[in-house]
């Protein structure tokens, strides 16, 4: 009977070792399948992970790509307006030029009105001149033909005189009476000719006084409009000129103005790409970190979990040592 107690013992101990055994492989196949469930979930995670970086990359390369276009639509819009104001400034000064060019046209037509306006004052002036000086030569003819007509009438009266006397002296002396006649009548002739020519003469200094007045009348007129004109000529290129240096000193501080708002462009977009930069590389370093603080808490979850394992393991040994030790205690107890 101890033999069959003891086969008895025997056998269940061959059965607890087989089921523990058993139960052991068990164990390490519910520890594999665990661990690979783990690694799967692991390797899901990262992959999940991955998926998600992947995805934020292609948002930031979207969003970056969108940044690209609106900000090259941004500087076509620029250039547009740009190119919209350089126009409106070139019409502008299109149009200050036509309005230039338009006064100065008035100005020559004032001017060559104001011109033909004293020309035929002049020519009026003249006719005047010329009239006074017809009226005067008139009034001078009839004044030597009336003392034309005294002066026949007197000699008329004193040849009727002097022919009363001779009559009455008795035709004395008759042929000196004649040749002092005749040689009365010959100064006398000589005498109206000298006059006459004297008359003539000053007539002729009279004409040339006033034709040299009136030809230096018409250069000084003709010195003054041309004074005239030079002045106004350098009126006008003076005007020019300011009005060149205006338009010089307009495009120079226009050009300045562009270069400063193309230079202040280009630094809003190196400071918009300065801080885009820092703000990707502040993700970045989140993204990191964020990354660095997973793996150690994953680190940490599966050290927690093998120190479980451990923990359980060594549990585990210990029962079944308890159950031993019990079990070789029952065993001397028979």
């Amino acid at each position: 009977m101890r033999e069959t107690s003891e086969r008895r013992a025997h056998m269940r101990e061959t059965s607890e070792r087989r089921a523990h055994m058993r139960e052991t492989s068990e164990r390490r196949a519910h520890m594999r399948e665990t661990s690979e469930r783990r690694a799967h979930m692991r390797e899901t995670s990262e992959r999940r992970a991955h998926m998600r970086e992947t995805s934020e990359r292609r948002a930031h390369m979207r969003e970056t790509s969108e940044r690209r276009a609106h900000m090259r639509e941004t500087s076509e819009r620029r250039a547009h307006m740009r190119e919209t104001s350089e126009r409106r400034a070139h019409m502008r000064e299109t149009s200050e030029r036509r309005a230039h060019m338009r006064e100065t046209s008035e100005r020559r037509a004032h001017m060559r009105e104001t011109s033909e306006r004293r020309a035929h004052m002049r020519e009026t002036s003249e006719r005047r001149a010329h009239m006074r000086e017809t009226s005067e030569r008139r009034a001078h003819m009839r004044e030597t033909s009336e003392r034309r007509a005294h002066m026949r009438e007197t000699s008329e009266r004193r040849a009727h005189m002097r022919e009363t006397s001779e009559r009455r002296a008795h035709m004395r002396e008759t042929s000196e009476r004649r040749a002092h006649m005749r040689e009365t009548s010959e100064r006398r002739a000589h005498m109206r000719e000298t006059s006459e020519r004297r008359a003539h003469m000053r007539e002729t200094s009279e004409r040339r006084a006033h034709m040299r007045e009136t030809s230096e009348r018409r250069a000084h007129m003709r010195e003054t409009s041309e004074r005239r004109a030079h002045m106004r000529e350098t009126s006008e290129r003076r005007a020019h000129m300011r009005e060149t240096s205006e338009r010089r000193a307009h495009m120079r501080e226009t050009s300045e103005r562009r270069a400063h708002m193309r230079e202040t462009s280009e630094r809003r977009a190196h400071m918009r790409e300065t801080s885009e930069r820092r703000a990707h590389m502040r993700e970045t370093s989140e993204r990191r970190a964020h990354m660095r603080e997973t793996s150690e808490r994953r680190a940490h979850m599966r050290e927690t979990s093998e120190r479980r394992a451990h923990m359980r393991e060594t549990s585990e040994r210990r029962a079944h040592m308890r159950e031993t030790s019990a079990s070789s205690a029952v065993k001397c107890e028979m």
